[in-house]
């Protein structure tokens, strides 16, 4: 396992229309697709590989399962988070929550306090998770952990906060690798992770 430290920086947006953040929840709200919202640019959601699915399914089971009625909330695809600083409107794969789930507005479909956030990469959507999404995950308050799991390799990486601005990044590349979440509350084997997984 690789470790480094990560200071967060601005990267550069795509071209996807502009929009605000209050035309984005009305558009979103009423409709029958999702989209999430990236530094005032919308991005339609695509749907999802086989392996995709298959690997976010082992991860949140095994999360799920160390979890269960420990005080934490594990939410899948579904739910929308939001930054404070309103730089994004996103669906994560995997969001876990500590306690009871803050809320932005009555709708109660916005999740305001994520601690930990997984996303699985493809080839469409790598350079988001590790550009604009990173930025802006890393500048939720109350998020200390940050996960990309590769779809197409055995790969994760794994941000965990140090400080307000400083992550520690680790790379982990091997099947026998083990990864500890939450304070070492979760422990996960890469080869759970990747269980059943075709490539």
């Amino acid at each position: 396992m690789e470790t480094s430290t990560l200071t967060t920086a601005n990267p550069a947006t795509k071209p996807y229309p502009k929009m605000t953040a209050e035309e984005y929840l009305t558009f979103e709200r009423a409709s029958p697709d999702k989209h999430e919202w990236i530094n005032g640019h919308l991005s339609p959601m695509s749907g999802a590989s086989e392996p995709h699915n298959q690997i976010k399914n082992n991860l949140s089971f095994y999360i799920r399962l160390v979890l269960n009625k420990k005080g934490f909330r594990v939410y899948e695809s579904d739910m929308r988070v939001n930054n404070p600083r309103r730089k994004g409107y996103f669906y994560p794969d995997i969001v876990v929550v500590q306690g009871k789930p803050v809320l932005a507005d009555g709708q109660f479909d916005t999740l305001l306090n994520p601690v930990l956030i997984a996303e699985v990469l493809s080839e469409g959507t790598e350079a988001v998770d590790r550009g604009e999404k990173l930025e802006a995950y890393c500048s939720i308050p109350s998020l200390n952990e940050y996960l990309l799991v590769a779809s197409d390799k055995t790969s994760l990486t794994h941000y965990q906060r140090m400080d307000e601005k400083n992550w520690k990044v680790n790379f982990l590349g091997e099947a026998g690798d083990s990864l500890s979440l939450l304070n070492g509350l979760v422990t996960v084997q890469m080869g759970e992770v990747y269980e059943e997984v075709d490539r």
